[in-house]
This record gives C-alpha cells, structure tokens and sequence, in this order.
C-alpha cells in the first residue's frame, strides 16, 4: 500500500485538536437560544440558560438581550477571558458573528454569544466534557491516491449564490464561484462549492453513498484551492472531514446542499462509526 503523504498526515494530527483538543467540539456542552428579554444564566434548576450542575454558581449573571444584542448584567464570579478582573459591571457581549466573540470564563466554563441569521444563543465550553473524555480519535479511510482527483471548473456567468440551511433551520445565501466537473469511477460527477473568504479557499458540503454507511449521515466537508488561470482545481477527497453535528449536539453544521448530494461512494476521508 502507498505510504500516506506527509501533509495528509500532519492534516489527521491537526484533526485531533480541532475535535478533542481543550477548545475543540467535544468540549461544547451547551447552545441555549436566546428570546428577547432578561434571562438568568448559572448552574440553578430554575436559570433560564442553565449551566451543567456543579461547574458555576447558583446564578452568575442576567443576559439582557435585544434585538440585535446582549448585554450581561450583575457578574458573580465571572471574569471576562483574557481579563483579570471580574466582571461586575453591565457590558456589552459581542456575538461570533462578525466576531470575534466576548469570551466569559466561570471556573473551568467558557461561554459566549453565537449569532446564526437573526438568532442568537449562548454556547457553553467545558474542558472535562465527558464527550472530550471519551474521545479516543477519529476513525478514517486509509489513504487512497485514486481519490486524489483534477477537476474542471466552470465560472458561473455572473453572481450567482446558494442556498445553505443548517440543522437549526436557518438559511443563508453562499457565494458560488462556478461548478467542479471531474470524472469519477468512468462517470462524469459535479460539485458546486462555496466561497470561504476565513481560509481564502473554496468550501464543499457534499453527501455520497457511505452517508449513513460508514461515513456521516449528515455529509461532510472539504475545502480546496481555488482555481488557477488554468481552470484546475485539485480534489482530495482523502481530506473530507466530519462536521462539528458528528462530534457534538451543540453545533449549528450547515447541510450539504441537493446538488451536491453524490449517487456514488467516497470510500477517503474520515469515517464515522456513531455516538
């Protein structure tokens, strides 16, 4: 068998921080959607944003949240990350998006304000997450240079965007660049992807034939360089990746669009062998 090349390697190390490294999914152990109004957040059965039993005062806050903000009112034992001083006073907490996010720290909790359409809510971060402490890797795929494919990219005449919804119901509109067009098994096979302006690439949620039978039901993600002036765009498929939703119940994973729903098998990349 072809010896895995390094970056592919180094990649699948990576992997393992990102999903049960002390900041990764399997830390997330709380996403509370926020209505207007004044909400108590702490470790009480009666708070609103209800934090796990043990890891924070009874009530360590009010959230005040508006229309388009929150702001955290009367601070017990919080401090603000990064921050020495705990917070007592009423601030102004900034959401993910655009970001970046005002991370408040609780004893070993982290929690901040996520912000998906006209929605927000608090995430919550424990590092002892009995998820973390249950991880013991991510199963995939032995490398397979056959996935390694060269697509074609054909530009899409004008702007043109998709329709992404998450599992939360939200939808937004992508920027697509154009359409991949490669040759899979003998079989001519498209892609559209998605502009992701954070990594400066080009970003694919696709489901194929292992989705639900091997791999995650729910698809999984690959990003790619863009185009050249030549109009090739390299797709490994050895580097498809798991959603946040395949580690944590806490994640607001975007779904692969119908037309990147794949009547074939993706036998590379990372596999998924349940909760």
């Amino acid at each position: 068998m072809e010896r895995p090349p390094h970056e592919w390697s180094a990649w699948r190390a990576k992997r393992l921080g990102e999903v049960g490294g002390a900041h990764g999914w399997s830390t997330l152990v709380g996403l509370h959607w926020l209505a207007p109004g004044r909400h108590g957040i702490g470790a009480s059965a009666t708070a609103d944003v209800r934090l796990p039993e043990g890891s924070a005062p009874p009530l360590v806050g009010i959230l005040i949240v508006g229309d388009d903000a929150v702001d955290l009112s009367h601070g017990h034992g919080l401090m603000e990350e990064g921050h020495s001083a705990p917070t007592n006073d009423i601030m102004r907490l900034s959401p993910d998006v655009p970001g970046p996010p005002t991370l408040m720290r609780s004893g070993r909790l982290t929690w901040w304000i996520i912000r998906r359409g006209n929605r927000l809510a608090v995430r919550v971060r424990d590092p002892e997450a009995p998820a973390r402490r249950s991880f013991h890797g991510i199963p995939a795929y032995p490398y397979d240079p056959a996935y390694r494919i060269e697509a074609r990219f054909i530009p899409s005449e004008g702007p043109r965007t998709l329709a992404v919804t998450d599992v939360t119901g939200n939808t937004s509109n992508e920027t697509v660049p154009g359409t991949l067009v490669f040759e899979l098994d003998g079989t001519e096979s498209r892609l559209i992807p998605v502009e992701d302006r954070d990594a400066g690439d080009w970003f694919i949620n696709f489901k194929d034939s292992t989705s639900g039978h091997g791999t995650y039901p729910g698809g999984r993600f690959l990003h790619v360089r863009k185009a050249g002036p030549d109009g090739r765009v390299v797709l490994d498929f050895n580097f498809a990746y798991n959603p946040p939703c395949a580690f944590t119940a806490h994640a607001t994973c975007p779904m692969p669009p119908r037309a990147n729903h794949m009547g074939r098998p993706i036998r590379a990349g990372e596999r998924f062998l349940g909760h």
